[in-house]
């Protein structure tokens, strides 16, 4: 379920395109948030002692799912051009063993992850600052800033709005300075893979399971593949199939296999056409028993990392609609835009999510920014007594 690419071939033109693969579609929403907002790390029902809480520092703009008062900010890019992405791992283990009774920790529900990246980091490094447990410290300075980062973070999970389905996520990051980085979670350690300086094997490429140590490792094999100068008896091959390591390889071959973008425009194209080459088609029905995990792709995102124009496009009509984050006509502290929802019944309640209770599919195409309607309360807020 999912796939991430990573297009940073030249420097210039960073962008990052996103495939979400789910059984269903989800109902879905593009919210736009304002800087500033006091936010909170779970929700009413999590019961938890000590939450993280925050300040979002940056304009964010997400694709959220938002299903029977449940909402998981599931992609999305913030006023700095860093994108996160949330996809599906199902070896992730949130529960950790090693806990010390002593040591203070914050509980982070896992559907807000990614806002919380958004809302305080500005680049691949400070997310890598705060997960890596080699790198964590009690503040990070930042520009002049001091962004407070708690002693230690742990994820709580939970299951995916509208689903009895657990989210076990991992998380991918990239930014306007052309680094990526993936976050895994292992018995409810991070485990961080940053390695920007090798053009190859930058962590460019996201899927699913395997773990990604054993992703990069399949990936170097493939690079040998390929490799006519290292390699007497190279072969352009490529796998075809819709498992995550098949589509973790596709990609890779085609982003290793790219002429540099000469503009952003090619960059965006580039990486659009590869997140279609690893997509799974709407109405993919083979029995796969013993892989449930194959899903169809329902939506797919874009980002232009430097312009911050993010694009949303759904797999069930033709039409593109996009967000220019700095061009917003509107001072709403919360606003949204609907792609996807569910139907109600005849009293006001959301069905439950099956395709045949879905409607409002994009209608639009072009830009969304002067349609978002406000949000009378940020479903993150912190409430004070």
């Amino acid at each position: 379920m999912c796939s991430r690419i990573f297009n940073n071939r030249n420097k210039n033109y960073p962008t990052t395109a996103r495939n979400m693969d789910w059984k269903t579609q989800l109902p879905t929403s593009i919210f736009t948030f304002k800087k500033g907002l006091d936010r909170i790390g779970t929700g009413i029902d999590d019961k938890v002692k000590n939450p993280l809480t925050w300040t979002s520092l940056y304009d964010t703009t997400v694709a959220m799912v938002v299903s029977h008062g449940v909402h998981a900010t599931s992609d999305g890019m913030n006023s700095e051009g860093l994108v996160a992405n949330l996809l599906y791992d199902c070896n992730a283990n949130y529960e950790n063993k090693h806990q010390q009774p002593d040591e203070t920790y914050y509980t982070l529900n896992v559907l807000r992850w990614a806002q919380y990246v958004l809302d305080t980091c500005r680049s691949v490094q400070e997310v890598v600052n705060i997960f890596d447990s080699q790198a964590r410290k009690p503040s990070v300075k930042v520009d002049e800033k001091l962004i407070k980062c708690h002693k230690s973070i742990v994820l709580m999970g939970t299951k995916v709005p509208g689903s009895d389905a657990e989210a076990t996520l991992h998380l991918s990051v990239s930014d306007a300075y052309s680094e990526s980085a993936v976050i895994e979670v292992e018995n409810g350690e991070f485990k961080v893979y940053h390695n920007y300086k090798n053009s190859k094997t930058a962590h460019r490429i996201m899927t699913n399971e395997p773990d990604f140590k054993t992703q990069i490792l399949l990936n170097n094999y493939w690079l040998w593949q390929w490799a006519s100068e290292e390699n007497k008896f190279a072969s352009k091959t490529i796998p075809g199939g819709p498992f995550p390591a098949d589509r973790f390889q596709r990609a890779s071959f085609y982003m290793n296999h790219l002429s540099s973008p000469v503009n952003m425009e090619e960059s965006l194209a580039q990486v659009r056409s590869i997140a279609a080459n690893v997509s799974v088609p709407i109405g993919f029905n083979i029995n796969l028993k013993d892989s449930p995990n194959i899903s169809p792709t329902i939506w797919s995102t874009v980002a232009d990392q430097i312009n911050i124009r993010y694009y949303f496009c759904n797999a069930r009509t033709t039409d593109i609609v996009w967000v220019d984050l700095h061009e917003l006509q509107n001072d709403y502290e919360a606003a949204k835009f609907d792609v996807v929802t569910l139907k109600k019944d005849d009293k006001g309640i959301e069905m439950p999510n099956e395709d045949k209770n879905f409607e409002n599919f994009i209608k639009k195409n072009g830009s969304i920014n002067n349609l978002f309607t406000k949000v009378e309360e940020d479903p993150f807020k912190l409430l004070t007594a």
